[in-house]
């Protein structure tokens, strides 16, 4: 297999090291018995290390993921990036495709004990940031849940987003659209029926010729998304206890589900044991209020 030696050069500065001169340095630590191999060059001119997406680096990451190269030299570490979880990431692949890796500059080898020690060390501390990352973005989900907040994703046929204040916090909540909403109405009537299904209810609506007033089409999947979202029936006692059988971690107090507003589902959309929803009360006006919307979501 060949050894590649990498060189990039963000932007070229007097006292910057060129990419020539970083090339000729990984020459130099090319050991007496690697001199006869084959060597390949990859350069990136004018690429910040702030993140991956290089050229020369990519073409190298091919080659590397095909198994012809078998060793990577490059003059100092951050020539590879400047970001810990690229770096880690890419270290990573090179042990999982027995690349060795080494630093002309900074005698790191992942050959040698010592590399293998930096590298352990360097995982450590790269999980210990993307944990750190996964749990202020649940603790910032969770307040905002708290807080009875729009948790965003894609906006539901029938609503639109309106300024509000909640909480005393500047924020947006959903405010039903009339013409939508009426065709809501008529699609959960419909589907009440004992004997219609999914494909029976597009082929009605198709028929009947209503079309989404979004100006697109409706399908059984978009259909079964629609009637499976608890957002448009009451968020009473009854949904909670059907979320709550299935796992779901439900953020707002039973006492809140009184069927006056609606529920929001964030995180997962599958009904997983292992990878729950989770349930919050939306302060919105409900948009479905017969007595059989609940069996109709319950049975889909």
């Amino acid at each position: 297999m060949a050894i590649a030696l990498y060189a990039r050069q963000s932007v070229e500065r007097e006292n910057s090291i060129s990419c020539e001169t970083q090339l000729e340095y990984c020459k130099s630590s090319l050991k007496p018995d690697e001199r006869d191999q084959k060597t390949i060059t990859f350069v990136d001119n004018g690429f910040s290390g702030g993140n991956i997406n290089r050229d020369g680096f990519q073409k190298m990451m091919k080659q590397v993921r095909q198994r012809k190269i078998g060793k990577v030299i490059v003059y100092k570490l951050d020539r590879i990036s400047r970001s810990l979880n690229d770096f880690v990431n890419i270290l990573q692949e090179f042990k999982e495709h027995k690349v060795e890796f080494v630093s002309s500059q900074e005698s790191f080898d992942t050959s040698s004990p010592y590399g293998e020690l930096i590298v352990k060390i360097l995982m450590v501390f790269a999980e210990f940031e993307r944990t750190s990352i996964i749990n202020r973005i649940t603790q910032a989900y969770a307040h905002r849940s708290d807080m009875g907040f729009y948790m965003g994703g894609r906006l539901p046929y029938g609503f639109e987003l309106i300024p509000a204040v909640i909480n005393n916090v500047k924020t947006k909540k959903l405010n039903p659209i009339p013409s939508e909403i009426e065709q809501l109405r008529y699609i959960f009537e419909v589907y009440a029926q004992e004997t219609v299904s999914l494909r029976k209810l597009l082929n009605i609506l198709i028929a009947e010729d209503k079309k989404p007033l979004n100006g697109s089409d409706w399908s059984t999947a978009k259909l079964s998304t629609l009637l499976k979202n608890p957002i448009y029936v009451k968020a009473d006692s009854d949904v909670y206890d059907y979320y709550e059988r299935f796992g779901t971690q439900i953020v707002t107090d039973v006492s809140m589900f009184t069927g006056e507003y609606g529920a929001q589902l964030y995180g997962h959309t599958k009904h997983d044991p292992e990878n729950p929803e989770v349930a919050m009360i939306m302060i919105h006006k409900i948009v479905i209020s017969e007595d059989g919307s609940t069996k109709i979501h319950w049975n889909i």
